[in-house]
């Protein structure tokens, strides 16, 4: 610090009188002194060693005439960048732009061209219309199935070739599969085919053209075997032109045994068509093989799907247990060779019947079973269900041995059969390649048809996992993983939700969740949660009910819970007063009976509402980033402050009825929703198309049990490691969960 002098008088002096105090003075200025002489010291080696770093630095800096040269060749760029610029100006020729196109231009050929559009739009609707409308005249499906499948296909039959005689000997098949040697010189020589290749799921017809006893479709294991099963045999009836068929169930070969002139042709029916084989053996085999194995390695069965449901109908693999006319004024009926419909008493001793009509579109292959002999059988055709005018397509044959009558209907209108009720078995409906489900009841199958043929544009695929059914106690609603647990949701007034082990899913514990919703007093029902993020999202649709008149009352929420994991490990009953922290996002906006899904980030939801007519990916608003739309309470920077904006939304309009999926899940880049449909057991994975559009593959679980679905109407699914796990609301007592990859 700086010293202050001070001027010394000679003694006596008053003015600085020689005295302790001044003494003091200069001795703490001195002592103060030293202290700053040491620390300048210590801030001069500090300054010396800067210095000495400034000078390493220095020494390394750029030439200043380096960098005024640098500094000149950037004021140079940036004043010829400058020079190059376009004046701002309000007109394109401002710009110096003379052969552009202007507004009045485009807008006369924007007009021009959306006119074509809708042109060109109408014209495909209605080609597309008559395609739809004639199965036979699909040539479309075709080259499809030719491109899918790697195989011509020519819808040609084959032209027995027979077996030459051997030591004098022709082979006969009997009835039981006995193979015996006849004689060349029998007054009847009965002959058999070669062997044709068959796979798996083949269906082989035979078309006779006059009686013989000894027509039979018989399968061998190898093409030399001497050892064979029975699989169909010939009609023994002269009027009609008997047609007989059978389904191979293994990999084989196929001998049709009957005399030669009464064989008119063969057919072979794979994976949807009927195909050309050679005419010899070895050809044919490979052709065959070839056919195999582009089905092998080019087509699933949803590819074919794909092609089948252009028909219109659901492809459910199902056959028809018939329903039957009532009797009228004492009588059932059947009908005659004619076409006559002729009334039987009902005390009479052998009461034949009619089914109701059952209706079939052009292409298809109607396949009678009939479980023991009756002369009366007969599949008839109406153009119209009220008709009682019938063409008979075909006749049951008066032979024990006689148990199927197929045919193939030549345009769309209804079948019915007759026959008597004991000796029916099932009645198929072969459409496009797939046995087809239709409903029993006239009316019932003529909505069923039309609702199908609406959807029909809207499911792309049907996909058929691999899938299991694991029996164990859940819930009834949606389900989601939590942690390493399943957690299987009821609504609250249904009891409990079930913690299941991920591997056994098996049920382990039961927590009570009770939530109220505080806008309306209701329960939520918990019909949609899911569980990411650290977060369970859960949004409140549900059916109408509590009194209310529309879904519009109800309100939409999401609500997201941040302490869900914490559930797991409480034994009281969890309300929404003691669930921990957890927000409410209103999203009326988008509509009504809202569900809601995490997307791909932890403020990316998907959102199904509308009764499935739309789909709607939002973002929500975190802390104090107000996204615009919904109810806005600033929040702190981890949660969510109710507003949020619409990202992209896809519609369709009402193609698949009334069915708002329940559960569901955002995996691996793919929305996959369960159809909540009381008359389906199947998954939707959403195809959410650029233009807005939405499509959906169907994932398809259906099981046959009894003439009836065992599983109905999934209600909730999770996913995790590629593994579906989706709870059907009916079948197993409300205990199954179907377990597949995908």
């Amino acid at each position: 610090m700086a010293y202050t002098k001070t001027n010394w008088e000679d003694a006596p002096s008053t003015a600085t009188p020689l005295c302790a105090e001044n003494l003091n003075k200069i001795e703490n200025g001195i002592y103060e002194n030293s202290i700053d002489l040491a620390l300048a010291d210590s801030n001069i080696n500090t300054l010396t060693e800067r210095i000495t770093a400034i000078n390493t630095a220095l020494s390394a800096k750029a030439d200043k005439t380096e960098l005024e040269d640098e500094i000149t060749d950037i004021d140079e760029t940036v004043t010829m960048k400058i020079n190059l610029k376009a004046d701002k100006a309000t007109t394109l020729a401002g710009y110096g732009i003379t052969d552009a196109y202007d507004k009045t231009y485009l807008n006369k050929a924007l007009d021009s061209t959306n006119a074509a559009i809708e042109k060109a739009k109408s014209e495909t609707d209605s080609k597309l219309n008559e395609i739809n409308a004639d199965v036979n005249g699909l040539k479309s499906d075709l080259v499809e199935l030719n491109e899918v499948l790697g195989y011509e296909v020519l819808d040609k039959d084959v032209t027995p070739i027979w077996e030459e005689a051997v030591d004098g000997y022709y082979r006969n098949i009997s009835s039981d599969g006995t193979i015996t040697n006849i004689p060349v010189t029998a007054n009847s020589v009965s002959r058999l085919t070669l062997p044709i290749a068959v796979k798996k799921g083949t269906t082989v017809n035979v078309i006779s053209t006059n009686y013989n006893s000894k027509a039979i479709i018989a399968f061998f294991e190898s093409e030399k075997a001497e050892q064979c099963t029975v699989l169909a045999i010939g009609a023994q009836q002269k009027p009609v032109k008997a047609e007989y068929s059978a389904t191979i169930e293994k990999d084989g070969f196929i001998v049709v045994t009957c005399c030669k002139a009464s064989i008119d042709k063969v057919k072979i029916h794979l994976r949807g068509k009927w195909c050309e084989l050679s005419e010899t053996v070895e050809k044919n085999t490979n052709a065959i093989q070839k056919i195999n194995e582009g089905l092998e390695s080019k087509a699933e069965k949803s590819d074919i799907e794909v092609i089948t449901n252009t028909v219109g109908y659901e492809v459910l693999n199902e056959d028809i247990v018939p329903t039957w006319e009532e009797a009228v004024d004492g009588y059932y009926a059947y009908i005659n060779a004619d076409g006559d419909r002729i009334p039987i008493a009902t005390t009479a001793a052998s009461a034949t019947r009619l089914t109701l009509p059952i209706k079939v579109k052009v292409g298809s292959v109607v396949t009678f079973n009939t479980a023991q002999y009756n002369t009366k059988a007969a599949i008839a055709f109406i153009e119209n269900e009220t008709d009682k005018t019938y063409t008979v397509l075909s006749l049951g044959a008066d032979h024990n041995h006689m148990k199927e009558l197929s045919v193939t209907i030549e345009k769309s209108g209804f079948i019915v059969v007759g026959c008597h009720k004991n000796t029916i078995e099932s009645v198929k409906i072969h459409i496009g390649g797939a046995t087809s489900k239709l409903a029993i009841k006239a009316d019932e199958n003529t909505k069923r048809i039309e609702k199908i043929e609406k959807s029909m544009n809207v499911i792309e695929n049907t996909v058929y996992p691999e899938f299991s059914t694991v029996t164990t106690t859940r819930g009834s609603h949606d389900c989601t993983f939590i942690s390493d647990k399943i957690v299987s949701f009821n609504k609250p007034s249904d009891g409990y939700a079930h913690v299941l082990d991920a591997s056994t899913l098996q049920m382990e514990k039961r927590i009570q969740i009770n939530f109220t919703e505080p806008h309306s007093q209701k329960e939520l029902e918990m019909k949609s949660c899911d569980y990411r993020y650290s977060k369970l999202l859960v949004g409140n649709g549900r059916a109408i009910k509590y009194g209310e008149t529309s879904y519009l009352e109800q309100g939409s929420k999401l609500y997201v819970f941040y302490e869900a994991d914490a559930w797991l490990d409480t034994t009281g009953k969890i309300t929404l007063d003691n669930c921990g922290l957890y927000d409410v996002i209103d999203i009326s906006e988008l509509g009504y009976k809202v569900y809601g899904f995490w997307g791909q980030f932890d403020d990316c939801v998907f959102v199904s509402c509308n009764l499935f007519n739309d789909v709607y990916l939002i973002q929500l608003g975190k802390g104090s980033t107000n996204l615009g739309r919904g109810v806005y309470t600033e929040a702190e920077d981890s949660r969510y402050n109710g507003s949020y904006t619409i990202i992209k939304n896809w519609h369709q309009d009402g193609k698949l009825g009334e069915w708002a999926a329940h559960g569901g899940q955002y995996y691996k880049g793919n929305l996959y929703l369960a159809t909540n449909n009381s008359s389906l057991c199947t998954v939707y994975k959403c195809n959410l198309k650029f233009d807005g559009t939405l499509f959906f593959d169907l994932l398809d679980f259906n099981i046959i049990d009894s003439g009836d679905l065992k599983y109905k109407y999934i209600d909730g699914l999770c996913i995790k490691d590629n593994i579906l796990y989706a709870q059907p609301l009916y079948g197993d007592n409300n205990k199954a969960i179907i377990v597949a990859k995908i």
